[in-house]
């Protein structure tokens, strides 16, 4: 009996479109597919897909990164970057018009190639495994798509609510605390004439409300840090682990964390980049505070030229990133959801991680136009003290 196209659907509403069809790809029944049968290992700086030319050829990245460039007037912008897994060439293998962008390897790469002659001879042989494959290569391209339409609705949404959020506690409930203070401050004046006891039971209020004072400023920090709007990212980064360092943080060692921020000056990054890049440092360090149980945790900052890149590195407990059920258990399963917000920004993300030797995050965003001329480093340190260990009940 013959196989329908659907049939090859291994694990359809777990795996990505991309596991999928690599995975596919490697079996003996597609090997009449690829070009040449192999992978073809190509050196750092090999231009793979040239803009403008009318090959229709696709290649799918085993190892290794390439960087999507796009020409605007007279400048080449890097405008992706892809990792292993990834399609390449895949709108004009299906549309059959002229490339659209350059690809060139940054670093060592095996690809393997497929041709328009190739894919025609094999849907001669196997019509419902090329049905397969233009199926899941055009799920892929899909997927991509709404992929970047739901995250880019859904975080705007977010962060929009909460900057009006911060801004109405800020200016509002902070401002209404103020003045309660104040006007309190002046009825203890008052009451101290007639007694004792009732001025002290108008300055504990009073107490008591510095202290909701500064639980709401630590909110507000958490929710849209004032410095991220007005002063930009840099300053928004140390202002948040500054506040973190304000208090003891639920950890069984105090932590050190060392910010190193390079090429950053007086240019700022666009509104939305500096957003995503704050909230992928904000739960990367809170991820370490709650589950690494490290004593050293380095964030390295730096844009280049046309390239932001961020290096979180903590020596804590680690995990085995190859098994989804501990990382799940020992709560580093929501580090996975970082990867959304680098691609929004059409960047990279990944972690390395060990169990007893430390987690790092690595992400890499291109960027419109040339950073800073500046290549000096800002370093700074935060010691975050960690809460005492309960005294055991008697």
């Amino acid at each position: 009996m013959q196989q329908s196209a659907f049939d090859f659907f291994p694990n359809h509403l777990t795996a990505s479109p991309e596991d999928i069809l690599l995975s596919q790809l490697l079996t003996p029944e597609f090997q009449g597919l690829a070009h040449a049968g192999a992978a073809q290992h190509l050196e750092p700086g090999t231009v793979l897909v040239v803009e403008g030319q009318d090959d229709t050829d696709l290649y799918f990245l085993l190892e290794g990164e390439v960087e999507v460039m796009a020409q605007m007037g007279q400048d080449w912008v890097r405008v992706a970057i892809l990792g292993a897994g990834s399609p390449i060439g895949e709108m004009a293998f299906l549309d059959g018009m002229r490339r659209s962008a350059r690809v060139i390897t940054t670093t060592t790469c095996s690809v393997l190639q497929i041709t328009r002659k190739s894919f025609e001879q094999f849907s001669q042989k196997a019509p419902n495994l090329a049905l397969f494959f233009v199926l899941e290569l055009s799920r892929i391209v899909s997927s991509r798509l709404r992929k970047l339409e739901k995250f880019d609705a859904a975080a705007e949404a977010k962060e929009n609510e909460r900057k009006t959020l911060a801004a109405e506690l800020h200016d509002q409930t902070l401002a209404a605390l103020g003045g309660m203070a104040i006007e309190l401050g002046f009825l203890g004046y008052q009451v101290s004439e007639y007694s004792d006891e009732l001025k002290s039971a108008v300055d504990n209020v009073r107490d008591k409300l510095k202290e909701t004072d500064q639980q709401l400023r630590e909110l507000i920090q958490g929710i849209y840090p004032p410095a991220l709007a007005t002063m930009g990212l840099v300053p928004a980064m140390n202002s948040h682990l500054g506040e973190l360092a304000t208090r003891p943080v639920p950890s069984p060692h105090s932590i050190e964390i060392k910010l190193t921020v390079t090429g950053f000056g007086r240019t700022r990054l666009k509104e939305d980049l500096e957003i995503g890049l704050f909230r992928v440092i904000q739960q990367g360090v809170d991820n370490v505070i709650q589950h690494a149980q490290a004593k050293q945790v380095n964030i390295d900052l730096r844009w280049v030229d046309d390239e932001v890149t961020l290096v979180l590195a903590d020596d804590g407990v680690g995990f085995d990133v190859t098994n989804p059920n501990e990382s799940a258990l020992t709560g580093h399963f929501g580090l996975v959801s970082l990867q959304s917000r680098i691609e929004r920004f059409l960047g990279r993300l990944h972690i390395e991680s060990q169990p007893g030797k430390g987690t790092t995050i690595r992400a890499k965003i291109p960027v419109f136009g040339a950073g800073p001329s500046t290549e000096e480093s800002q370093v700074s340190t935060h010691f975050l003290a960690n809460l005492p260990a309960p005294k055991p009940v008697d």
